[in-house]
């Protein structure tokens, strides 16, 4: 067990309490002071996530049949085989998002990567060479008229355009009237044109076949948000409905999107992770039900609330690379990534938090609607 650091177990001692409160700590008060001090040191009492007797193989390789950018300690590198050789960076700075929240988008043929930093919008290519950048860009709470989002970006099918929306209309509360434009970047030029100017409030758009759009918009019909598709020649705006049990878009179209690592159901027959909230071990679990421990992780607690644990993976930080590798982030001393081979379960543990960014394109008719958002029918 863990106590508070020295610190804070500081501000709890008695003799210190003693010089700060003389008449209530003094004499017949001390006890109570006492009680008190070690009241508040056993309810801040904790136990730390820990691994136990773990097998990591030092020497674990990693190989994909796709390149992947690693984005680690403020620094990006790019292995056209995934390998681990983080030795020649591309780019350098502080990347907006904290786990995967769509601010970083690779083109589908692994040529260039979007970044979205804090000083704004960089395109580069896969040798680090700067396309273009944009520094007009909404940064997190801030919304100014002319500026590019910070997210919601698309790429073309064949990474010749990427797609960005700027704010025309925007007022804080301003709700419905809020407009906004889609922006399309040329890649061989770096010129940018007007595709779409939206006619009402929109978000979270997708790319369809012959020159079409799919968009979230607000229904007034029903009082709520519902994809809508939009004939960018005839400008003519059609619903597009849903299954509500099942959340499927009853459309034939086959629709083309980018999507953010979270949002992906992953073909993969294997999920790392816990077999219950009640354990902390790691298991293999395939979806035919087999289960293989990998290691044993002791549960992070707290006394505040003993029923609560505190796992070792980052649910919001792990990917499946190209149904071969897993890659999480991890909470324990010394650890900020575990990688694990799907195929032999041979497994590592990093210092640094290793955050791999892919092409993660879909065109597919199998699309699910779900929170404004659409993703992978499993």
């Amino acid at each position: 067990m863990a106590v508070l650091p020295q610190p804070l177990r500081a501000f709890f001692n008695i003799e210190i309490m003693t010089k700060l409160y003389p008449v209530k700590c003094n004499r017949g008060g001390l006890l109570i002071c006492a009680l008190l001090a070690s009241l508040l040191l056993n309810a801040c009492t904790y136990q730390k996530i820990a691994l136990i007797n773990p097998k990591p193989t030092t020497n674990l390789a990693v190989y994909t049949d796709k390149p992947v950018y690693y984005y680690v300690q403020d620094t990006l590198y790019y292995a056209p085989h995934g390998e681990l050789d983080l030795t020649h960076p591309i780019w350098q700075g502080k990347i907006t998002e904290r786990f995967y929240d769509g601010k970083v988008l690779v083109s589908p043929d692994s040529r260039y990567v979007l970044i979205h930093h804090e000083g704004g919008l960089d395109v580069i290519d896969s040798a680090g060479t700067k396309i273009w950048q944009a520094k007009n860009v909404n940064q997190s709470l801030e919304r100014l008229v002319g500026n590019f989002w910070n997210k919601d970006f698309q790429w073309g099918t064949d990474s010749k355009d990427l797609y960005l929306v700027k704010d025309l209309v925007y007022s804080f509360g301003g709700d419905h009237a809020n407009r906004s434009v889609l922006i399309k970047l040329d890649m061989a030029s770096g010129s940018l044109s007007t595709v779409y100017e939206f006619t009402e409030r929109s978000w979270h758009y997708y790319l369809g076949p012959h020159n079409t759009l799919y968009y979230t918009g607000y229904n007034e019909a029903i009082e709520n948000w519902q994809l809508k598709k939009v004939d960018l020649k005839t400008k003519l705006i059609t619903l597009i409905d849903r299954d509500d049990d099942q959340h499927t878009l009853k459309t034939t179209d086959t629709i083309y999107a980018n999507l953010k690592f979270e949002q992906r159901e992953y073909d993969n027959h294997l999920l790392i992770g816990n077999r219950s909230y009640e354990e902390c071990n790691v298991y293999a679990i395939g979806d035919n039900g087999t289960e293989q421990l990998l290691f044993e992780v002791q549960c992070g607690s707290n006394s505040w609330d003993k029923s609560k644990r505190f796992h070792l993976q980052e649910m919001n930080a792990e990917v499946y690379l190209s149904d071969k590798y897993y890659f999480g982030k991890i909470y324990t001393a010394g650890y900020q990534t575990l990688i694990v081979d799907l195929k032999t379960l041979q497994y590592n543990f990093y210092k640094e938090y290793i955050k791999p960014y892919v092409a993660s394109t879909i065109e597919t008719g199998h699309f699910i609607y779900t929170w404004g958002e659409l993703m992978i029918k499993k």
